[in-house]
């Protein structure tokens, strides 16, 4: 009877190591699986620190490569992302000089600046003013090297008698050399209709 309680006391014994081994080895990827979840939290919330500043009702400049353009930017809310080299926009207002005149005013819903490359895309709607010149867009995009406005979707140009519609247009920053592109209409009014409106 000795035996069969040793036997069985010897059972439950190996019985039980072997459970705590199934039961450790099961449970390691789950607290690894934690351990990244954790991780991942942790640099969620670097990045979210990351955003160095938050600027309320901020202004930044920037200029062309050669200098010869520079864009006063002004947001309501300005955020910095200094591991992506990011910077968020929102209700942007700007206006751009060349040769310390002012060529452009705009303003846009937001926008994104890449400070590695110099890269600037405003979100619309974006509407831009030169004297009796007004466009809109729904995207406008920027780059210091090129110096030179590319706008996306729903494009819109009001000026003096003419109204053209597009899907894209560049143009040179004072808007006196502009293409509007794809899919293009243009509407033209005489000159009485437009002093009636």
């Amino acid at each position: 009877m000795t035996k069969k309680k040793t036997i069985i006391f010897a059972l439950i014994i190996i019985l039980l190591i072997t459970g705590y081994f199934i039961f450790t080895s099961q449970s390691t990827p789950e607290s690894e699986q934690q351990q990244q979840t954790a991780e991942q939290r942790q640099e969620q919330e670097q990045e979210q620190m990351d955003a160095e500043a938050e600027l309320k009702g901020a202004a930044m400049t920037l200029y062309s490569q050669d200098e010869t353009t520079k864009w006063e930017l002004k947001a309501d809310a300005i955020e910095h992302f200094s591991n992506s080299g990011q910077t968020k926009l929102r209700q942007v207002t700007a206006e751009v000089y060349q040769q310390e005149e002012q060529v452009i005013s705009l303003s846009a819903k937001e926008g994104t600046l890449d400070t590695k490359t110099g890269f600037l895309s405003l979100q619309g709607p974006v509407t831009i003013k030169s004297g009796a010149k007004v466009i809109k867009a729904n995207r406008l995009n920027w780059n210091q090297a090129k110096n030179e406005l590319i706008g996306r979707g729903d494009i819109l140009l009001k000026q003096s008698g003419l109204e053209v519609r597009g899907e894209k247009f560049i143009s040179q920053i004072d808007l006196s050399r502009l293409r509007v592109l794809e899919n293009v209409q243009v509407t033209s009014q005489k000159e009485d209709d437009i002093n009636e409106k």
